[in-house]
């Protein structure tokens, strides 16, 4: 019998010197990071080194992951700050044009006026996503874990190293944006056989999506129902999802074993043994190229996901009597040790530079320089003297005595004591009512129970993955000990089952990961379930006669569904003799998006023919469109 480790498992193992623990999650997370990191690189030695350094620093840092349970959002957030480190000198291409010189992996179709309705679902898939690589770094890293990689919520939020608030509404962003020019993109490749309109838009069309393109087929969407159509039918972000996965080279699992294995293994939560001996094979410095946050060991961002810059640098100037102190953030800057007490630099401005004693991870030195008035929390004793010409020293009154730090600048000496900080009693999970909570294929509210075990009162607020369909009442609220409350959850089914949110709600079964966030206490993950339908659509029908004396007539209509189709049935009624004569017909796919049927041998009498098409799809759905048609009098 098989046992499938835990990630946590994993990580327990690796951190007991388990050397094949390390190749397990390899084997777990390799091929999403690999092809996450070839798609952002567009170079695939890049993001074959780039794996095998993330599988290095994990060797040195797996120690420092507080809920081991994330392992797979702490990769993926290692892997953030490779790619920013290694493309923050490297020009971008420009958002608009999609199209990158460095992406070697698709070739573009070389006849566009053939493509149409005939572009195959793997091929178009495979184009979407080369046609993201000309998206911002931004929009494109979002893409790439949210949708490829299904990160959501607060996974998704520590890899980025943003706010869950702030991942939520970058999603929103990055999807409306995303939807209208891969939109475009896709109408363009697949739409021109339905649209003869779009056909003469594109009559020129060298294949090439440039800005002018983009805009014009983009344009024509918002006003054409049938291209409307043909982008809810391949909708971007599924195309984009279901693209092939980019493959590792052969030899490259061997390769990062290797390396791995002659780093030192980590003790818990403790960075590793040996921190600035990090790498093989002529590498260095994995521990002093990431900074962790001490609260949970994620990564610290090297960059704000942002349109308006990359960096940020917090700056303070204090000014008196000539001499100005500043405080500059250095958290993009690569930190000097593995210690997270580098946080800020303190410099003189007239570049003389100022001393202090070492300090621990937990403390921060506050330092003064005669003639600078220090912050008045909190105030230090200070005892005046007449005579400035002799040092002071003085000493706070406290019960335990607490290390300080003394700097002294030409007449005075002044002593400020360390902050210290208490680390709070851990506090447990909020508890909930269910695990899951499933909505089915009709329901729209569903309740869940909070409860707090702990013994003291607990802020608590709860969000989804997909905030614009599910809202909870109430969204947030303190708890006090012991004390529960019943939140209501509200699906908004009508407008996740509408065909412009066939990319986000595609239709079928759905799990949307909900948390509760609770300050000081574990994440608890709830998971929203159901099912979304969505009937066929069906277009216009063309009915033709044909044959001697028009005895034949045929049908065309072209139909489409998220969901296979079970069948498409016409009945065909003919009018003009005595008694109306009526046929049904089964419709067959012409493999090229239409449905068609004949009947032959129609009454010599008929004078027009009515016929209703009603599409089936697996789900038991259905629509029904009909259209009349004189026979001509030619016949």
């Amino acid at each position: 019998m098989t046992t499938t480790l835990s990630d946590a498992e994993l990580v327990a193992a690796h951190l007991a010197g388990d050397r094949t623990a390390l190749a397990a999650i390899y084997d777990r997370y390799s091929a999403g990071l690999y092809d996450t990191a070839a798609a952002m690189l567009s170079d695939r030695h890049d993001a074959a080194d780039m794996v095998q350094d993330v599988f290095c620093i994990a060797a040195e840092r797996l120690g420092q992951l507080r809920d081991p349970e994330r392992l797979k959002p702490w990769l993926y957030a290692v892997l953030r700050n490779e790619v920013y480190r290694r493309t923050k000198r490297r020009r971008r291409t420009t958002p608009t044009d999609f199209q990158s010189e460095t992406v070697p992996d698709v070739v573009a179709p070389t006849d566009p006026g053939a493509e149409g309705a005939s572009v195959a679902f793997a091929e178009l898939a495979s184009l979407v996503r080369a046609a993201a690589a000309g998206l911002d770094e931004r929009d494109q890293l979002i893409l790439e874990l949210s949708i490829r990689q299904g990160l959501d919520g607060a996974d998704l939020a520590d890899a980025l190293s943003v706010t869950p608030e702030q991942s939520y509404s970058m999603v929103h962003r990055m999807r409306e944006r995303v939807d209208r020019s891969l939109g475009a993109f896709v109408v363009a490749k697949a739409g021109r056989r339905d649209c003869s309109t779009l056909d003469e838009i594109l009559r020129d069309w060298d294949g090439e999506f440039n800005v002018l393109i983009r805009k014009r087929v983009a344009r024509h969407i918002e006003s054409c129902e049938t291209c409307a159509r043909t982008k809810g039918k391949v909708a971007p972000l599924a195309l984009f999802g279901a693209a092939p996965v980019l493959a590792a080279p052969l030899g490259l699992r061997e390769r990062v074993l290797e390396a791995t294995s002659k780093i030192p293994t980590p003790s818990s939560h403790g960075g590793t043994n040996g921190g600035t001996n990090g790498g093989t094979n002529g590498r260095s410095g994995y521990t002093s190229r990431i900074r962790l946050r001490p609260s949970d060991g994620f990564p610290r961002a090297s960059r704000i996901l942002g349109r308006g810059g990359w960096w940020a640098i917090g700056v303070v100037m204090l000014v008196a009597t000539g001499s100005v102190i500043m405080l500059a953030s250095t958290d993009s800057a690569p930190a000097s040790n593995d210690s997270a007490n580098n946080d800020s630099s303190i410099t003189i401005a007239d570049g003389s530079p100022v001393t202090s004693t070492e300090t621990t991870p937990t403390e921060t030195p506050i330092t003064t320089v005669a003639g600078i008035t220090p912050l008045p929390t909190p105030p230090p004793t200070v005892s005046p003297t007449p005579d400035s010409s002799t040092p002071v020293s003085s000493t706070p009154v406290s019960p335990t005595n607490v290390p300080s730090t003394a700097v002294s600048s030409g007449t005075a000496t002044t002593t400020i004591p360390r902050a210290t900080t208490t680390k709070p009693s851990a506090l447990v999970a909020l508890g909930v009512s269910a695990s899951a909570l499933d909505f089915s294929t009709m329901g729209t509210t569903a309740t869940l129970r909070l409860t707090n075990p702990n013994a003291s009162a607990v802020p608590w607020k709860i969000a989804s993955a997909q905030p614009s369909f599910f809202t909870f009442g109430p969204s947030a609220g303190t708890l006090a000990k012991g004390a529960s409350v019943t939140i209501t959850v509200t699906f908004a089914r009508s407008v996740a089952a509408s065909y412009s949110n066939s990319a986000s709600f595609p239709e079928g079964r759905f799990n949307v990961a909900a948390r509760v966030t609770a300050t000081g206490a574990p994440t608890t993950t709830l998971r929203l379930l159901g099912s979304i339908g969505r009937p066929p659509q069906v277009g216009t029908i063309a009915l033709r006669f044909g044959g001697a004396s028009c005895a034949n007539v045929s049908i065309q209509v072209p139909v489409s569904d998220e969901s296979p189709l079970k069948s498409v049935l016409a009945t065909a009624t003919f009018t003009g003799g005595l008694t109306p004569a009526t046929r049904t017909i089964t419709l067959t796919d012409s493999g090229k998006g239409s449905w068609v049927g004949a009947s032959t041998n129609i009454p010599g009498t008929t004078s027009a023919v009515s016929v209703s098409v009603t599409a089936t799809d697996r789900n038991g759905l259905t629509t029904t469109a009909g259209t009349k048609v004189t026979r001509p009098s030619s016949c």
